[in-house]
């Protein structure tokens, strides 16, 4: 079997909707881990709009806050923020920007006390 070229790579993530493969398509990718995001169908014609769904859905599910005043972020949150180069603050921004307001407001309220302390990646 032959190593596929570039453009055939293009032309067969292109028949799935997506010409390159974004940082959110981590949030679909189910290896069956307990962890991992729920499987779900996409389409085509929405694979961005299903994509950026499904990223919040698994950030509201998935990040918790303790009483400790810690902020729990998954591995899988922290393994998009390497990929999308995002520093300590952008991360921590897009996290807020994707949870409830309830959940937006303990995070701003104890990051903006105890910066990167307060918050930790889980397994």
């Amino acid at each position: 079997m032959r190593k596929k070229s570039a453009e055939d790579k293009q032309l067969i993530n292109s028949n799935f909707g997506l010409v390159t493969s974004p940082p959110l398509v981590l949030f679909a990718l189910c290896t069956g881990a307990s962890s991992d995001p729920m499987l779900r169908v996409y389409t085509a014609m929405s694979v961005m709009e299903e994509l950026e769904k499904a990223t919040k859905d698994f950030i509201q599910s998935n990040v918790l806050f303790k009483k400790s005043g810690k902020v729990c972020l998954p591995k899988l949150v922290d393994r998009y923020g390497k990929e999308t180069s995002l520093g300590f603050n952008e991360l921590v921004a897009w996290v807020s920007a994707n949870v409830d307001r309830k959940l937006h407001d303990m995070i701003h309220r104890y990051i903006d006390e105890q910066n990167k302390k307060a918050v930790q990646v889980i397994e």
